[in-house]
């Protein structure tokens, strides 16, 4: 069952992020040109508004900032990662990632205990594709599913209302989450859709990413800042 499940969301990613693929022309400063679209962030004045360092990291063509501002909080990039999705032989680059924290984070209990600090986080994902509504929601579905081992009452609810808040998403697009308190703010291409309240929500949607059935575990290291520690790969090629 579980191998099946694996190949279901393989088969979603890769209709998700290839049959719908279209890139725009990156600069060397990471905006984009020939259709695709720079990440908007928020209005400096708004509430929960992040202001952006200017020395940053380029993976992709993607701008990854070396840090955030987040309601007078700096947060450093804790790690990032790109999500790949081997298809038969086939590696399609999905989109980069990255978490950005007051302190460093190393490990899923680390991530828990920072949490349960009430310092804010942001964790945000740049497409390298165009995708559809349908497959942006069918990926949100899949994965959520599959990946989210923290379950609660009205986990349903909550899940379905964080789904709604993503629309279609261009070449180099941007999906923005910050844990604030016990709010989960959404921001799509720069457009804040809304919150899901709670701190049982944030346990969930970072189960995802950090769990035991985490998306990717290249994708997990590399946000921890472990994708490169030796002790790490020994691990992976032992759980191998």
């Amino acid at each position: 069952m579980s191998m099946f499940r694996n190949h279901k969301i393989r088969v979603a990613a890769f209709v998700l992020f290839l049959a719908t693929a279209t890139r725009g022309n990156v600069n060397h400063d990471g905006n984009v040109g020939g259709g695709g679209t720079a990440a908007v962030l928020a209005s400096p004045t708004a509430p929960g508004s992040v202001s952006i360092h200017s020395s940053s990291l380029s993976v992709e063509g993607v701008h990854l900032p070396d840090s955030h501002v987040l309601d007078g909080v700096m947060l450093q990039r804790n790690g990032h990662g790109i999500r790949s999705i081997n298809f038969f032989g086939f590696e399609i680059k999905a989109y980069v990632a990255g978490l950005y924290t007051e302190v460093s984070v190393n490990s899923e209990e680390d991530v828990l205990s920072y949490l349960d600090s009430g310092s804010p986080m942001i964790f945000d994902c740049t497409f390298l594709k165009s995708v559809g509504q349908g497959r942006v929601t069918s990926a949100w579905e899949q994965q959520l599913e599959y990946s989210v081992t923290h379950r609660y009452d009205h986990y349903e609810k909550d899940r379905d209302r964080f789904i709604g808040m993503f629309g279609p998403i261009k070449a180099y697009g941007k999906e923005m989450m910050q844990l604030i308190g016990d709010e989960t703010v959404v921001y799509d291409q720069g457009q804040r859709k809304g919150s899901i309240p709670g701190r049982d929500f944030q346990r969930a949607f970072l189960s995802m990413w950090f769990g035991e059935k985490a998306v990717a575990d290249d994708l997990k290291w590399g946000l921890l800042g472990e994708l490169n520690s030796n002790s790490k790969m020994k691990l992976a090629v032992v759980e191998a």
